[in-house]
């Protein structure tokens, strides 16, 4: 049986990707233990930058984080953990595998004594309601705004959004945070926002646990 010919491109418009994978950290520089072995695996990777960066803020830190990799004219994506959050090993590579502009995975969050997924599918008024735990659906779906954790952006959205690419909202009656804003951006020059729901993260929080018999 003859052997099929290799094809090979010669398109040389076909970009490798490099990731910078950023961490905002808190200045004691304390994080999640399996967080930071993922961190030093992803690390051994020739396609992976990572840049952890000690912080005032988070707002501070991830604007940090994407001022370093757009000086580097190889930085085709960003991913961000956070030092907090238990990402699946497998997170990035699936989420590069989607071919989206902006996805994420999705992460436990509680608070107002509420049970909640990092995605929001509806706004009420300028209120973003967060999917409650029950209510996560199975596959691929569009979202109104993101948690800023497991998130991958393509070069390009930021490229579009211009610096600072993150901002807290602040008025008397509301506060937004920077991720929140940053997703309001993202709309805003057209870019979709997606979450793949497989793909489900820890999280470690301090909470009362008073608060969670309660839910139940």
């Amino acid at each position: 049986m003859d052997e099929k010919p290799e094809i090979i491109s010669n398109d040389i418009s076909i970009k490798p990707n490099k990731i910078m994978v950023g961490m905002p950290i808190q200045k004691d520089q304390r994080c999640d233990v399996q967080t930071g072995m993922y961190l030093g695996l992803l690390a051994t990777r020739a396609d992976v930058v990572v840049n952890v960066a000690p912080t005032p803020s988070a707002e501070w830190g991830r604007n940090h984080i994407v001022q370093c990799g757009m000086k580097n004219p190889e930085i085709t994506h960003f991913f961000f953990v956070d030092s907090d959050v238990r990402f699946p090993i497998t997170a990035l590579d699936k989420l590069i595998s989607r071919d989206k502009d902006v996805i994420a995975g999705i992460t436990p969050m509680y608070f107002d004594k509420h049970l909640q997924w990092s995605a929001c599918v509806k706004k009420e008024g300028e209120l973003y309601k967060w999917i409650p735990k029950d209510e996560l659906p199975k596959e691929l779906f569009k979202c109104e705004a993101l948690g800023g954790t497991t998130i991958l952006i393509k070069r390009k959205v930021f490229e579009a959004i211009g610096y600072p690419y993150y901002q807290m909202f602040y008025r008397e009656d509301l506060t937004k945070t920077e991720d929140v804003v940053l997703c309001e951006r993202i709309l805003e020059n057209g870019f979709d926002l997606w979450c793949d729901p497989s793909i489900k993260c820890g999280h470690n929080q301090t909470n009362d646990l008073k608060d969670l018999f309660l839910l139940w």
